[in-house]
This record gives structure tokens, sequence and C-alpha cells, in this order.
């Protein structure tokens, strides 16, 4: 067996009524696994980056030797509901065995910076429409300018420079409300309410 380390981040934990959690690993895209330690996966939680060894079984994949690198800090209830939100759309969005670079990239970005992102609300949105234009949502023209910006930020803290006034927020509000009101998912987010409460 190849013992290469991976690196992934936890989108959705079925433990304990199932060993078996979902990533977004760094080389094999959006996984399903089962790690060996019972002890490791109760450690992790929604959005810890972990490290393992991977072993691909059939359609899901073994993890050996799993070990925690980064749990989430202490939040608001908002702010865990915003990051919630992100990880189911990806958990929903992207197929079994689909990489991204940039979606790994702008997923862990948000994990490690989480406290400043919630601390501004436009940040939030830039976020989150990068995030929704990396999953293939099609751009509205009145969003098109300030998302392209967002989407040539290589860092997350990167996009806090772009200036987003009024009418640029009420745009990307309406436009993002569209997105999840007719995806095929929605039925299933249990954050769906998300961008109604943060905008109240």
């Amino acid at each position: 067996m190849n013992r290469k380390k991976s690196i992934g981040i936890v989108l959705k934990k079925q433990f304990p009524r199932h060993q078996k959690i979902s990533l977004l690993d760094q080389t094999y895209g959006r996984i399903e696994a089962i790690p060996i330690s019972v002890h490791a996966i109760a450690r992790v939680s929604h959005g810890s980056l972990v490290e393992y060894v991977a072993e691909q079984q059939g359609h899901h994949f073994v993890l050996h030797e799993m070990q925690l690198l980064e749990t989430l800090p202490r939040m608001t209830e908002q702010s865990m509901l915003f990051f919630h939100h992100v990880l189911e759309i990806v958990y929903y969005d992207v197929p079994l065995g689909a990489a991204s670079d940039d979606l790994f990239h702008l997923l862990t970005s948000i994990q490690q910076h989480l406290v400043h992102i919630c601390a501004d609300t436009s940040l939030q949105k830039l976020a989150l429409g990068k995030l929704y234009l990396l999953l293939g949502a099609d751009v509205h023209s009145s969003v098109e300018a300030i998302l392209q910006q967002a989407l040539k930020s290589q860092d997350i803290l990167q996009m806090t420079a772009i200036e987003v006034d009024q009418t640029s927020e009420h745009a990307l509000d309406a436009w993002m409300h569209s997105y999840i009101q007719t995806h095929p998912c929605a039925h299933m987010f249990k954050t769906i309410h998300f961008l109604t409460v943060r905008d109240a």
C-alpha cells in the first residue's frame, strides 16, 4: 500500500451511526471514507482538517494513521452556520472523485480565516460568491464584475480590498438567493435558511 500522506477537510460525519466521513481530499476530490481508528473519528468534526494514508477499496477509501491537523475555533452560532453552509454546498455539489485545486484551496482558506471572515459580512458574500462560481453557478451580469475580482484573489483575505457598494451587495444577495432556491438539492439542505438569517 502507498504510504503517502493525504490531506482533507471533513464535509460530513456520520459517526456514531456509521463509522464513515465525507471529505474533500486535496488529491482525490470528494471521497467517502472509513477511518480505521474509532478514536480518531471521534475526535474530528465538521470542518476539521485531517491528514491520513488513504487506501481505495471500491467506491470508498479506508483511512490509516488519521491525525487531526486543525479544528474549528470557538465561534458564534451565526459563524458556525455560515461555515456549515459552505461545507453542505460542497458536499452536495461536488461529485465523488471530482477534484479541484481551486476549490480545495478556497475551502481550506475559509477554514483558516473563519474568524476574520465571519466578522465581515461583505467578505462572507464574496467568499460564497466565489464558491458558487467554482461549483458551476451561472453568473448574472449584475454580479459578473465583482465576482471576477473575487476569482482573481489568490487568498481569501485579499478580497477585503474589493469594494462592495450597496448596489453590488444587493445584487449579490439576489443572485445567491436565486442560486440556492433553484438548487436541485435545496430540499435536502439543513442550512438553507442561512442567507435569510444573515441578512435579517
